[in-house]
C-alpha cells in the first residue's frame, strides 16, 4: 500500500524488522486477529516490508488496529478507518479524543481511510 509505505519510511528504520522472505500469510496467527479484509491487506503489506506489527494492541481503554514499536522506543498506531464507522461528526470527535489520548501516551497516530486504501490497492 503506497500510503502505508510512505507513512512508515521514518519508522521502518526504527522498527523491529523481521526477514522479509520469511512471511507466510497462511501460517501467521496474528493475521487472524485482523477485523476485515482491508486490515488483513495492510497487515500483509507491513509484514512483507519486514515489519512485525501487533494486532489489536490494548492501550488504556482502546484497542489499536496495529501497533508498530521502534527499537528506540517510538510507537506508531495505525488505524484503518471504515467510512460507515468513522464518517459521522460524533465518530470523528471520538477519534479525535482517542488520538489525543494516544499522543499523550507517546504514540504517533496514522489514520488510513478505507477510501485511501482502496484507491491504492485496487
Amino acid at each position: 500500500v503506497l500510503v502505508v509505505i510512505a507513512a512508515l519510511i521514518f519508522f521502518y528504520v526504527l522498527a523491529n524488522v523481521t526477514a522479509k522472505n520469511s512471511y507466510d500469510p497462511n501460517s501467521d496467527v496474528k493475521r487472524k486477529q485482523c477485523a476485515n479484509n482491508l486490515e488483513r491487506k495492510v497487515y500483509d503489506d507491513l509484514r512483507y516490508m519486514g515489519l512485525s506489527p501487533t494486532v489489536q494492541e490494548k492501550v488504556g481503554k482502546y484497542r489499536l488496529d496495529f501497533a508498530v514499536f521502534g527499537n528506540n522506543g517510538k510507537k506508531l498506531c495505525i488505524e484503518v478507518d471504515g467510512y460507515i464507522f468513522h464518517n459521522t461528526p460524533e465518530a470523528k470527535n471520538k477519534d479525535k479524543v482517542r488520538d489525543t489520548y494516544l499522543r499523550k501516551m507517546g504514540w504517533e497516530v496514522l489514520r488510513l481511510s478505507d477510501r485511501q486504501l482502496k484507491e491504492d490497492l485496487y
